[in-house]
């Protein structure tokens, strides 16, 4: 965040608060829907997880913070807003900074949200956790933040990819987690090996998802926008 005001001020000569859309404020409306469809891909994602689990026997959620629900309480609002900082500074950079600056300079989408998108998705790039499940993180992420940039790009407002981001790693921290996997927060646990065929198969079924629930969406909401 700091970074990018001191860059904003001192080489383009404009606030931090340009990189929010031609407004220079996050449209909140905007991140509330954001936030409403990353929540329908996880409803449909974890019904066909449970269907899944219960036809072939796998171990589902175990309880976590659950257990503990008045500490969990407690600390919601101010991991919240960590929360918050952390996945604000990658939409500034990624769908802010970036996005707006090559678009500005004759980008075409390859350049301004594709390239970017899959630079996002390497950074989520560890082998030694994930062994072959990695290049499937690094597609899911990917094909995330393609859709991050073409929402903001539609909407003209960063309120929407902050909304998509904040649910997708609230509801992995805060509610179902994975072992391992920045779950201290997490009211339920999936105890699994991140590196097992199943973690694989999820993040094709979470990747279609996302690409087939965010068309119907372009259709009905975009539609009625314009």
């Amino acid at each position: 965040w700091v970074g990018l005001a001191i860059v904003n001020k001192v080489i383009h000569k404009r606030p931090l608060q340009a990189l929010y859309g031609s407004s220079y404020s996050i449209n909140w409306r905007h991140f509330k829907t954001g936030a409403i469809f990353l929540i329908t891909i996880l409803a449909v994602s974890e019904i066909l997880s449970q269907i899944y689990f219960a036809v072939t026997g796998t171990p589902s959620y175990s309880a976590n913070m659950i257990m503990n629900l008045r500490i969990w309480v407690l600390w919601l609002l101010p991991m919240s807003a960590a929360l918050l900082i952390q996945i604000g500074a990658e939409e500034l950079v990624f769908r802010g900074y970036l996005l707006q600056t090559i678009r500005a300079r004759g980008g075409n989408i390859f350049w301004a949200a594709v390239v970017p998108s899959f630079l996002f998705g390497l950074g989520h790039f560890d082998p030694e956790t994930y062994g072959i499940n990695a290049y499937f993180y690094v597609l899911h992420t990917t094909v995330l933040g393609i859709i991050l940039c073409l929402v903001t790009l539609r909407l003209g407002n960063l309120g929407a990819a902050l909304g998509i981001h904040f649910a997708n790693n609230a509801l992995s921290c805060f509610v179902l987690g994975v072992s391992g996997e920045l779950n201290g927060m997490a009211l339920f646990d999936w105890q699994i090996d991140q590196k097992s065929p199943l973690i694989t198969l999820s993040m094709i079924v979470y990747v279609v998802l996302m690409v087939v629930i965010y068309n119907i969406w372009t259709l009905k909401y975009f539609t009625s926008q314009t």
